[in-house]
């Protein structure tokens, strides 16, 4: 998975959040269903383009910080393997739902970075359950009524964009502490290597042995 987070939280991220801006004014200008629909899948979309960025983003923190196991990866990347007849191993994915994605990103900054996990008893999950349900019953329609989006739906669907890009910064401000204050611990065993300390070679050489 060869993807520059920092490129992919500018640019694509930055278009996902234009498109709920843009969403938002013709919904102002209009209050139809094709706007309130347009607004709800904008938001979903902002919404799972920043799952995704966290996601790349804890394999990318979790290399400098923590390392996940094997299988968190491949959960977080949506991927299984398989071994076929011919003995070949290949790549399969494997789809992880939204809300469940959810709870393992909260569980893997809490384990990567400390941060607290999310409060899933709480009202705001509860909304976010239902903006998800919102998001499911417009994409999969059944019927005329399942894509009929009521002005409540465009609030539940605004407060869990709201609340989860609120929990998405806490978790990147807590990332970027994280790897400041590992890149300052180099740098300081850094110094005392140069310094000749002894406990400094013993732990870089240490440091050494568990990579390889």
């Amino acid at each position: 998975m060869n993807i520059d987070v920092d490129h992919l939280r500018g640019q694509f991220l930055g278009a996902l959040i234009e498109d709920v801006q843009i969403a938002r004014k013709r919904l102002g200008e209009n209050n139809l269903q094709p706007d309130r629909r347009n607004l709800v899948r904008a938001t979903s979309a902002a919404i799972e383009g920043m799952l995704w960025y966290l996601r790349l983003a804890a394999i990318d923190y979790s290399n400098e910080i923590l390392p996940l196991i094997d299988i968190e990866v491949m959960a977080l990347r949506e991927m299984n393997y398989v071994v076929r007849n011919n003995g070949k191993v290949e790549e399969q994915i494997r789809f992880v739902p939204l809300l469940s994605m959810v709870r393992l990103l909260s569980n893997i900054y809490n384990k990567v970075l400390g941060v607290e996990t999310i409060d899933f008893s709480s009202s705001e999950w509860s909304n976010f359950q239902q903006a998800a349900e919102i998001r499911n019953r417009i994409t999969h329609p059944k019927s005329a009524q399942d894509i009929k989006i009521d002005p409540n739906d465009v609030e539940v669907s605004q407060r869990a964009l709201f609340c989860f890009f609120a929990i998405a910064i806490e978790w990147m401000d807590k990332s970027n502490k994280a790897l400041k204050s590992h890149s300052d611990d180099y740098r300081a065993l850094l110094e005392n290597m140069r310094a000749g300390d002894p406990d400094a070679l013993n732990v870089y050489a240490l440091a050494l042995k568990m990579e390889g």
